[in-house]
C-alpha cells in the first residue's frame, strides 16, 4: 500500500494476507430416472433436483445436445426442485441438464438421461378369418 502526505512525500506498506472463503459443496443434480423406454410420439416426464448449500445461487439448463454449451433456462424451486416434460418424441435421445451454483466458489454438474423410442405394438384382431380382421395388428385385442 502506498500512502501519500499532504506534502507529497509517499511512505510504502507491505503486507501478505489471504481470504479464506467459506467452504461450500458441490452441486449435484438427482434425477428421478435415468433412462425411459417409451413408444414413439411419447412423453417423457423428467422431474429431479439440484442440490447445493445456496440452492438461490443455481442456474439450470436442458438440452437434446450439449446442455454445457448451449441449452434452455429450466426453473429451480426454492428446495432445488425442478420438472420438464418432453413430448412427441420420434427418435432416441439424450437429455442433458447442467447446473452451475455458488456463492463463493462456483460448481458445476452435469446430468443425463437417455430415452429410448420404440414403435407402439398395433392392438386388433389378428385371426384372418374373423370380419374384423385387422391386416396391421401385431397383438391380439381379444
Amino acid at each position: 500500500m502506498v500512502a501519500t502526505d499532504s506534502l507529497g512525500q509517499d511512505s510504502t506498506w507491505t503486507k501478505v494476507f489471504s481470504i479464506n472463503y467459506p467452504d461450500e459443496s458441490g452441486t449435484i443434480i438427482s434425477l428421478s430416472v435415468s433412462d425411459f423406454t417409451i413408444t414413439k410420439g411419447g412423453t417423457a416426464p423428467i422431474s429431479g433436483q439440484v442440490l447445493h448449500d445456496s440452492v438461490d445461487t443455481c442456474s439450470l439448463r436442458w438440452s437434446t445436445a450439449d446442455a454445457s454449451e448451449s441449452g434452455l433456462g429450466l426453473p429451480i424451486g426454492e428446495d432445488g426442485s425442478f420438472d420438464l416434460e418432453l413430448s412427441n418424441i420420434q427418435d432416441n435421445t439424450t437429455l442433458s441438464l447442467w447446473s452451475v451454483c455458488g456463492v463463493w466458489t462456483e460448481s458445476s454438474f452435469l446430468a443425463t438421461t437417455t430415452i429410448t423410442v420404440i414403435e407402439a405394438i398395433e392392438e386388433g384382431c389378428t385371426d384372418p378369418s374373423a370380419s374384423n380382421y385387422d391386416e396391421a395388428a401385431e397383438e391380439d385385442d381379444g
